[in-house]
């Protein structure tokens, strides 16, 4: 298998480096060994042998340590890997000089250690050093040499014949170590080449999958976006709608403006005090502030005469007038469907219940308490004070005070008493309000009614 690119490898081939060296250094332990056993007579083992061994073992470490640390570019690993096998085939070799460990077992780790790179091409390439490695350590034994001292015998006419002997055992034991570790070998390269074949089909599947989940967040952002912008346009026709009713009715002023801001004010009180703090979310507030500019459609099927009638209304006309919630709740089912159709049925309850008393003597239908919706509950209340505060030709305006005093009167008949509680506890800023709205429009009550002299 050739070396790849994959991060995976590369990191692999680093960790074992390290390992490999951690081996190297361990190995000492070997040497260390002899020369303790030897002076101990436990062991007899040639001194100079033990410390040529531990040299060369310290030695092999070190520099591969210097190779895994200072050579950080990708060769200078490989370079490595070689190093550290070689070094420990070395040591292997070195330990077949004498019999002190059976040779037979050591000369099979070079192998298998070569199998934690996850590389059959290595893996073949130490095996065959290796055996070379064998090879001359068995000739080396037959012929009386070794690097320890200079009594070599010379060769004898069977000198071959043996070498070729032993060798044929060590093969075929080694071929059998070399057959199961190189099949070891294959079976996990293959089973991790799968795995990282799965993990970037897997890696492939999540990029795809984060990329279309991108594209549907943007997608909902530009829906959401076109969604707000219309139903920001929706809201802005019916503030128009809003205001030309306004002009159908020319006692009322700026009235829809003003219970507008009234519904807010007594809604964020009651959350404030905890009440119906579920409901009252920011999100159903905006609904209850916006629906409300639709309550008094209805009056647009009143006649202008009862409509604007100066005075009192006679029972006929008041019963007429009376008509204006079920008118309203009739053209509001005309209205087309904004977001989720909320707001559609936040002001048909609001057109068709605004009218309606906590006690029960309200009208269309004489509902009682929580029968009224409470968005209908807290319009009636921003409807009836601003009725209060301000003037019509048929009658004086009150104080923000005198108002409250009826409130308080009210609770719990014509008002929820929470709700009541709410408005009295917003004095202060009904006041300030008052008072913005007269600055705003830019005229006094009196002078709003003033045409309507004139038309006298």
């Amino acid at each position: 298998m050739s070396f790849k690119e994959d991060e995976f490898y590369k990191n692999t081939i680093a960790s074992v480096n390290s390992n490999i060296n951690k081996i190297l250094f361990g190995a000492v332990v070997v040497p260390v060994s002899f020369l303790v056993f030897t002076w101990l007579d436990i062991w007899i083992v040639p001194y100079d042998y033990s410390i040529l061994l531990t040299v060369y073992t310290v030695q092999m470490a070190l520099i591969q340590y210097f190779l895994n640390h200072f050579g950080r570019k990708k060769i200078m690993q490989y370079v490595s890997m070689y190093v550290g096998m070689i070094a420990i085939i070395g040591f292997v070799t070195i330990l077949g000089e004498k019999n002190v460990i059976i040779i037979t077992i050591s000369f099979a780790f070079p192998p298998f250690i070569s199998c934690l790179y996850y590389n059959r091409r290595f893996t073949k390439i130490i095996s065959l050093l290796n055996y070379i490695f064998i090879a001359l350590n068995q000739y080396g034994k037959i012929i009386g040499y070794n690097i320890f001292s200079v009594d070599y015998m010379g060769l004898y006419p069977d000198t071959l014949t043996k070498f070729i002997s032993r060798m044929i055992g060590i093969t075929i034991e080694y071929v059998f170590v070399v057959l199961v570790c190189y099949r070891m070998n294959e079976r996990t390269c293959t089973t991790l080449d799968n795995l990282i074949k799965v993990n970037e089909e897997h890696n492939k599947a999540m990029k795809s999958l984060h990329d279309r989940n991108q594209y549907i967040i943007k997608i909902n952002k530009e829906i959401e976006s076109k969604n707000a912008d219309l139903q920001n346009t929706q809201f802005k026709i019916i503030e128009f709608i809003s205001e030309c009713m306004e002009s159908h009715n020319i006692y009322s002023g700026s009235h829809l403006l003003h219970t507008k801001k009234f519904v807010e004010i007594i809604c964020n009180e009651l959350r404030r005090e905890g009440y119906y703090t579920e409901d009252l979310t920011d999100e159903t507030i905006a609904l209850f502030v916006n629906a409300s500019y639709l309550h008094d459609i209805g009056k647009l099927h009143v006649p202008d005469n009862i409509l604007n009638k100066k005075g009192k209304y006679t029972p006929e006309e008041y019963e007429i007038m009376k008509c204006h919630p079920e008118e309203g709740l009739k053209l509001l089912e005309y209205l087309p469907k904004i977001g989720n159709g909320s707001f559609n049925e936040i002001a048909k309850q609001m057109a068709y219940c605004h009218q309606e008393k906590w006690d029960g003597s309200g009208y269309p239908n004489g509902l009682s308490g929580i029968e009224i919706p409470l968005c209908a509950r807290i319009l009636t209340a921003a409807d009836v004070l601003d009725a209060l505060i301000s003037k019509r030709l048929y009658k004086e305006e009150m104080t923000v005070a005198q108002a409250m005093k009826e409130f308080e009167a009210c609770s719990g008949t014509y008002f929820e008493p929470c709700i009541a509680q709410a408005v009295i506890n917003s004095q202060v800023v009904i006041e300030s309000v008052k008072i913005q709205f007269m600055q705003q429009e830019g005229y006094s009550n009196t002078e709003e009614l003033g045409e309507l002299e004139y038309n006298k």
